[in-house]
């Protein structure tokens, strides 16, 4: 039997873009793991524009202005997701790079539960809080008193089935650009935001990761959806998601965001 194909998107702005693909167009990749896997625009559609393959099946999805052209819009009803593959794992590679532009346009009523931004799991908010399935970034109100939500991103390895390594607040009208490396050979969760109004970069110290990541099959990546709480949007908020990438290779938060202009799909920066 022959090598499987190599499949390059002819993109100048990515030279290393293609992809080995086994198994058809959303199958496995193999020796050009370290290339960006995934990356969706949100122009006008939620396709992956780095190969034929990997689109997300989207819910009423809506489109708005955004960063690089359009943006994602979620109002308590749009959402994407496709199943679980590899690209969406940390455990493939030595971890997980995951990159995005968001805006809280409105900012939603206080809500009890969670709402899903980018995930690959769900998260209960109990009493006590339960999360199922590998990684996530779930948005909760802070309430109209602060004009503020926080950006809390959620992990379960091997030995701790609810870590919570950051949490970070966002405000109203500003556009942020969040760089989200799960770095399994380092054992550290880094994280760095950019402030588009302010080019205020933050995030804090990386956070040591305790056990192995373990892959969850059972468990989609989902934009804009919390199964086990609320669609991003719920309680009458607005959001706007732009230009979001996955690698398991090099990628680096301070290239995409490109002194406020950003970097377009499919880039990894790295």
């Amino acid at each position: 039997m022959g090598l499987p194909l190599i499949f390059k998107r002819d993109n100048p702005g990515c030279p290393c873009c293609g992809l080995r693909l086994i198994g058809g167009g959303d199958g496995d990749y193999g020796d050009d793991a370290n290339s960006v896997c995934a990356c969706y625009p949100f122009d006008d559609h939620a396709n992956n524009v780095v190969f034929d393959g990997l689109h997300l099946t989207s819910t009423l999805p809506s489109y708005d202005a955004g960063i690089l052209a359009n943006a994602s819009k979620h109002t308590g009803s749009e959402h994407h997701e496709h199943a679980h593959h590899v690209c969406y794992t940390p455990t493939a590679g030595d971890g997980l790079r995951i990159w995005f532009w968001i805006k809280m346009v409105t900012l939603p009523d206080e809500v009890s539960s969670f709402q899903g931004v980018v995930t690959k799991g769900r998260l209960d908010v109990g009493p006590p809080p339960i999360f199922t399935g590998e990684w996530g970034i779930f948005l909760r109100t802070n309430g109209a008193y602060d004009q503020t939500t926080d950006l809390n991103f959620v992990l379960k390895t091997s030995t701790v089935s609810l870590h919570l390594p950051h949490s970070v607040h966002i405000k109203t009208g500003i556009w942020y650009f969040v760089h989200w490396d799960l770095n399994a050979t380092d054992a550290l969760s880094g994280l760095t935001i950019y402030n588009g109004n302010t080019d205020a970069e933050f995030g804090g110290a990386a956070v040591g990761i305790v056990g192995e990541f373990v892959a969850d099959p059972a468990e989609s990546m989902r934009v804009g959806n919390n199964t086990d709480g609320d669609i991003l949007g719920a309680d009458y908020g607005e959001f706007l998601i732009d230009n979001l990438g996955f690698t398991h290779g090099a990628s680096n938060a301070a290239t995409l965001y490109n002194s406020g202009s950003g970097v377009a799909c499919p880039a990894s920066g790295g």
